[in-house]
C-alpha cells in the first residue's frame, strides 16, 4: 500500500491505495500531517508516493475548485473488508449525482434496505472513501446536513461548503 497527500483548495487531502484501487480517502484538512493522521490511522508499512495515481488527484484538485467531477465506477475501491450490507449502501450511494441530495432512507431504500435508515448513517460516518462515494451527498429527511466525518468539529461544515460547491457550479453543466 502506498499513499499520497497533496493540497486542494480546501486544504490537504490524501488518498490511501495501489494500482489495484483505492482503501481510504482524507477529506481535505488544515495541514499535512493531519492528513496523514487521519488516512494511515492504525496502519504501519504504508510508503509516501507522491506519483499514485495522479489522474485520480488531479481530478480531486479540480472537483475542490467547482469544476463537475463524476467519479464514477472507473476507479476500482477495495471494500472487501466491509460487511455485505455497508457494501451494498456503498454502492447504491456511488450512484448518487453531482448536486443531488438523497436522504438516509432514500439511500436505504437505492440499497434494497429499506427499513435501514438509521443503520445507514453509520455506514456514511464510517465510509472509507469519502468524497468518491459521496457520503456528503445524504442528509437528514428534513434537508438538514447531518453528521459527517464521524461528527468531528468542523465537519458538518465541510459537508455544508461542498454541498454548496455543487448547487454553485451545477448550472454550468448542461446534461444535468
Amino acid at each position: 500500500m502506498r499513499y499520497v497527500i497533496f493540497e486542494t483548495k480546501f486544504g490537504f487531502f490524501g488518498i490511501l491505495g495501489d494500482q489495484g484501487g483505492i482503501l481510504r480517502t482524507s477529506l481535505p484538512v488544515a495541514d499535512r500531517q493531519s492528513a496523514e493522521s487521519d488516512l494511515l490511522d492504525g496502519l504501519k508499512g504504508v510508503k509516501f508516493d507522491a506519483g499514485l495515481l495522479p489522474n485520480l488527484q488531479k481530478q480531486i484538485k479540480s472537483y475542490f475548485t467547482g469544476t463537475y467531477i463524476d467519479f464514477g465506477d472507473d476507479i476500482p475501491l477495495l471494500t472487501g473488508g466491509l460487511s455485505q450490507f455497508s457494501q451494498d449502501i456503498l454502492k447504491a450511494c456511488l450512484k448518487i449525482s453531482y448536486a443531488r441530495r438523497v436522504s438516509y432512507g432514500e439511500l436505504a431504500k437505492m440499497a434494497n434496505h429499506s427499513k435501514a435508515a438509521r443503520a445507514v448513517g453509520n455506514v456514511m460516518g464510517n465510509n472509507p472513501i469519502p468524497l468518491i462515494i459521496p457520503c456528503h451527498r445524504v442528509v437528514k429527511s428534513d434537508g438538514a446536513t447531518g453528521g459527517f466525518q464521524r461528527n468531528r468539529p468542523g465537519g458538518q461544515d465541510l459537508k455544508k461548503r461542498m454541498l454548496d460547491l455543487e448547487k454553485a457550479h451545477i448550472s454550468r453543466i448542461p446534461y444535468l
